[in-house]
């Protein structure tokens, strides 16, 4: 988490070593999806997205909910490598 951390606040950024930390190869994502996920925890307006996780876990997410979708399944998608085009019901 202090690798995220100093990646995200400005001026930090070097100040750790630059290799990805081993918890990024045990999810099986990369360090810019990494980023990009955890960037997305808050809406536009800087509200807390409801759940945040692989696809799979959204999509269940989704079910508890009665929902055929939930925000933010077409990143998880992206960052996680199930392709969007695979999903044409996902909104953009």
């Amino acid at each position: 988490m202090e690798w995220t951390g100093r990646q995200l606040a400005k001026g930090k950024v070097g100040q750790i070593p630059a290799e990805q930390p081993a918890f990024l190869q045990q999810l099986g994502v990369e360090g810019e999806g990494w980023l990009k996920l955890v960037g997305s925890f808050t809406d536009k307006r800087g509200r807390l997205r409801r759940a945040i996780g692989r696809p799979a876990a959204l999509q269940a997410e989704a079910a508890k909910r009665g929902q055929k979708w939930i925000q933010g399944i077409a990143l998880s998608r992206e960052i996680f490598g199930v392709p969007t085009a695979e999903h044409p019901s996902d909104p953009q």
